[in-house]
This record gives structure tokens, C-alpha cells and sequence, in this order.
């Protein structure tokens, strides 16, 4: 029996050591060819991975990086994810941000942490060395609906002039005229109601990175989803909203709400294929 008092355990990547925290929350290590218990750490909230002596743990909500039978390193106050790389090096960790999460690789050997990535909304793929990613950010732009308009009224509206009933009485236009213009006028600001509609629906979604060392290289803006990538072919398949050009006309509507309709019905979740620097084409 290596303990009685066990609230959780695990096993180290290398299978030469058991982890265990006990129901006091002390932190405990057996050596499975030595038979010998360390005691690693009290207030021991989670352990996160161990492997050839290097263990990475939680204590009162901070990150620890510590070696058997050395000091502990407290690497943040707080974090959100960690990994340790497979030649036990580096650590790789995040941080919350609100909605997102800024990542740190810290040096073993240097002991220091260092940002790597910002904002990022989920990470997709890294490299052993942590040197290259890809991953998602919030888009920093929007996307608008106005590629959807038909809109060959567009030039003569922005030139349409409406008459004023003194036009009228002052005899420089006749009634049929003017009431004409008037009409007119009722569908010039229908029309140009359903623009602004069309500006103002915007859909959001997330910018896709490549990062490699230093360098970082956008691969496409407002995506929905990623599907494959393949980090050393620069191959990626993606969904993104997209629209059918001039697919709406906009003369067709007789009020705003029924062009709205049609507007969110006419929105494609489309899938795209991306190599290297060649432009995406739709699956």
C-alpha cells in the first residue's frame, strides 16, 4: 500500500513514478523502483503532468514547475492551460483574458517566462519547440452584406432631387409632376433604408494566423471554423459566411423587415480550401 489517504493520483510520462495528493492536500511522489515516498508540496490543487523528475503542478491556484528533489518554481499567479514539451524544456502556458488567452513559454534552464501569443481565441497546432502556431484571434474587422445587393437604381438616387410643394404652387412644375416626385421620393428612402440595412448587418467571426519564430502571417480574415490544416504543407480548410453577388435586388421589397429575412436566408456558411500564398478557392 503506498498510501491510504488518497484524494486523487496519477502516473509520471515516463512510468517510473505514482502522484498522489492526499485528502490534506499534500502532494506526494513514489518512486516505483525505489519504493521511497517524497513529499513534494502542501495546498496542492491539481497535478498537471510529471515526466523523468520534471512536474508541473498547481498550488493555491499558481503554476509550479519543480524537479524532484529540487526547489519549486512558481511561473504565474494564475493560468489556464500547460504543457510540457516532450524533451522537457520548455513549458508552454496561458493565461485568461476575458474571452481569450495570452500563452508564456517558460525556459527550465533560464527560468524566465516570455510571451509568445496574444488574444488568442483557440489554438490549433504548435511545433515541439514552440516556435511555430497556428491558431484563432477575434476578426478585427466585419464582414457587411452590401456584395448581396442588386442595385441598378444606385446612381439616379444618389442624384434623385425632391420637389417642394412650392415648386408646385409657384407654377415651375405641374401637379402630376410633383406628385409623381413625391412617390418617387417614398421609394428613394425605402431603397436607401435597405443600403443602410445591408451595411449594418455585419457578421464577426475569427482571424486565422500562422506564426513562425518571430513572424506572424494572416491566412484569412472572418472565418467561422477551422477543419484541416496541416502546419508544414500550409494547407487549410476552413467554413466562412459568404454571399451569392446581387442576389438581392433591391427594387423587389417593399419594406425593410422582408429584406432582412431574405438577407439572413441568403447568408452561406461556406467551406474553403487554402494552400500556401495561393488565393482560397471554395470547396
Amino acid at each position: 500500500i503506498i498510501s491510504s489517504n488518497v484524494k486523487e493520483y496519477g502516473f509520471s510520462l515516463d512510468d517510473k513514478y505514482v502522484y498522489y495528493i492526499d485528502n490534506n492536500s499534500d502532494f506526494y511522489v513514489y518512486n516505483r523502483d525505489s519504493e521511497e515516498t517524497t513529499k513534494i508540496s502542501s495546498n496542492v490543487d491539481k497535478v498537471e503532468t510529471m515526466n523523468d523528475g520534471n512536474i508541473i503542478y498547481s498550488e493555491s491556484n499558481k503554476l509550479v514547475y519543480q524537479k524532484l528533489n529540487d526547489e519549486k518554481n512558481i511561473i504565474a499567479d494564475s493560468y489556464a492551460t500547460v504543457e510540457l514539451n516532450s524533451d522537457s524544456r520548455l513549458i508552454l502556458y496561458s493565461i485568461e483574458d476575458e474571452d481569450t488567452k495570452d500563452y508564456y513559454l517558460y525556459s527550465i534552464s533560464d527560468k524566465k517566462s516570455e510571451k509568445v501569443l496574444d488574444n488568442v481565441v483557440k489554438l490549433y497546432s504548435k511545433d515541439n519547440n514552440y516556435t511555430k502556431f497556428i491558431y484563432t484571434v477575434n476578426a478585427s474587422s466585419e464582414m457587411d452584406a452590401t456584395s448581396v445587393l442588386s442595385d441598378s437604381l444606385k446612381s439616379s438616387d444618389n442624384n434623385f432631387v425632391s420637389y417642394k410643394y412650392e415648386d408646385y404652387t409657384s407654377g415651375k412644375i405641374t401637379k402630376a409632376q410633383y406628385e409623381a416626385n413625391q412617390k418617387e421620393a417614398i421609394q428613394v428612402e425605402l431603397r436607401n433604408s435597405i443600403r443602410e440595412a445591408a451595411k449594418e448587418y455585419t457578421v464577426s467571426g475569427y482571424d486565422l494566423y500562422y506564426k513562425n519564430n518571430d513572424t506572424e502571417n494572416l491566412i484569412v480574415s472572418n472565418i467561422n471554423d477551422v477543419y484541416y490544416y496541416d502546419m508544414r504543407g500550409q494547407i487549410y480548410s476552413y467554413t466562412k459566411y459568404s454571399y451569392e453577388s446581387n442576389s438581392l435586388n433591391i427594387s423587389d421589397y417593399e419594406n425593410v423587415d422582408d429584406f432582412v429575412v431574405d438577407l439572413q436566408n441568403a447568408r452561406l456558411n461556406s467551406m474553403y480550401f487554402k494552400y500556401g500564398n495561393n488565393s482560397a478557392s471554395m470547396a
